[in-house]
């Protein structure tokens, strides 16, 4: 029951990856936090276009 991926799915993975990513560098350095969540308003209204 393997279902194909489409490349919107790996875009979607691969930007929780880095939401991640940031968030985890974040505690470190809170403005990444902010650059992150930027970064995922941006990527959100270029994909929902």
């Amino acid at each position: 029951m393997i279902q194909e991926a489409s490349n919107l799915d790996y875009w979607l993975l691969y930007f929780v990856l880095l939401v991640l990513k940031f968030l985890l560098c974040g505690i470190k350095n809170p403005h990444l936090i902010f650059k992150a969540i930027y970064l995922g308003i941006a990527f959100a209204l270029i994909h929902t276009n």
